[in-house]
């Protein structure tokens, strides 16, 4: 279906049917309308997700974990403060260049459970282009735990 996006009288981009592909107008201002000043180029974050680490209890392929995100199927746990990210489709990472951006926490906000203290160290562990998963690892002085904050972004 044929169709143009718009804001007020102004029209952002349009749709065509018989390609399927959407073109941006000319006329919109991007990087004015995301205070991104200068040459330098914009890059989108690929795939993110907001999750529960403790809610995710052992199990495989989880999404009720998950309290938001984009691009990531489901989480499951390999073991205690071991995750894998599960991306969406044929969402196949690139072999370099992958930027993962993760944190953790066993702050729980709903409870005020602060028994952990502060943020974690958070380590990207396995990156892999044939599998569509990233691995991560929550923990601190060498052991890995449960978090109820799990954050990461994926950029390439």
């Amino acid at each position: 279906m044929a169709g143009t996006l718009n804001i007020g009288s102004k029209t952002l981009a349009t749709h065509s049917s018989s390609t399927g592909i959407i073109s941006l107008e000319s006329s919109v201002d991007i990087k004015g309308n995301i205070n991104a000043t200068g040459s330098a180029p914009i890059y989108a974050c690929r795939a993110w997700v907001n999750f529960d680490g403790v809610a995710i209890n052992g199990a495989s392929n989880n999404t009720s974990c998950i309290r938001g995100g984009q691009g990531i199927t489901s989480v499951s746990e390999r073991s205690a403060g071991r995750y894998e990210l599960n991306l969406s489709g044929s969402f196949l990472l690139p072999s370099i260049g992958v930027c993962v951006v993760a944190s953790c926490s066993r702050y729980d906000f709903l409870s005020g459970n602060d028994s952990y203290g502060d943020s974690v160290e958070t380590g990207v562990y396995q990156v892999t282009s044939t599998t569509s998963k990233i691995r991560l690892n929550c923990g601190h002085s060498n052991s890995t735990y449960d978090q109820y904050q799990v954050h990461a972004a994926i950029f390439y």
